[in-house]
């Protein structure tokens, strides 16, 4: 299956992958909006890349068109209990 690039290529990646389900990216937004509100001391400014407090960053990542990184890979890593890898072709590096 292709996963389309439609913003939640990320989010529908990771649960075709673990669920075979493209279908869920909304649920994995609030996941991860969740990890977040739930520890802003651990997922602060700084470790969600320095630009938006906590709960800013949850109100923009739980919109439909903003692409997951490299916060939401580590949170759904954790969640899922899975090590998740990404290999950027651009770059030929493993993240």
């Amino acid at each position: 299956m292709k996963v389309p690039s439609d913003g939640s290529c990320l989010f529908n990646s990771i649960t075709l992958a673990l669920e075979n389900t493209v279908e869920k990216s909304e649920d994995l937004r609030n996941t991860v909006a969740a990890y977040i509100l739930s520890d802003p001391e651990k997922y602060n400014k700084k470790y969600l890349g320095g630009a938006l407090e906590p709960e800013d960053y949850c109100q923009w990542i739980c919109k439909p068109k903003e692409w997951g990184g490299i916060p939401e890979l580590r949170i759904l890593s954790q969640h899922y209990e899975a090590i998740i890898a990404v290999l950027d072709i651009g770059n030929d590096e493993v993240i």
